[in-house]
């Protein structure tokens, strides 16, 4: 088994599936096109929505909260 660099521990998922090595790819397009050979069909890109990542790139919306006040309001001391 070859050892990957700590940054490409996710290709072997890849590289097992479709029974090739991903350093022969040079671009995002050449995988496409690979992947899209292997199909037999163009790869189909959706738009996808989630609440985890905003539109800024951050991973979790920005807030502020009064901690004190939500660990009171848990324990039963404020409404």
């Amino acid at each position: 088994m070859i050892r990957r660099a700590e940054g490409a521990k996710k290709t072997i998922f890849f590289e097992e599936m479709y029974g090739t090595d991903i350093t022969q790819f040079r671009s995002t397009g050449e995988v496409d096109s690979f992947i899209e050979g292997k199909l037999g069909r163009k790869l189909e890109t959706k738009r996808s929505s989630s609440n985890l990542v905003s539109q800024s790139g951050d991973v979790f919306p920005e807030g502020r909260y009064d901690v004190d006040h939500k660990f009171r309001r848990m324990l039963g001391l404020e409404k």
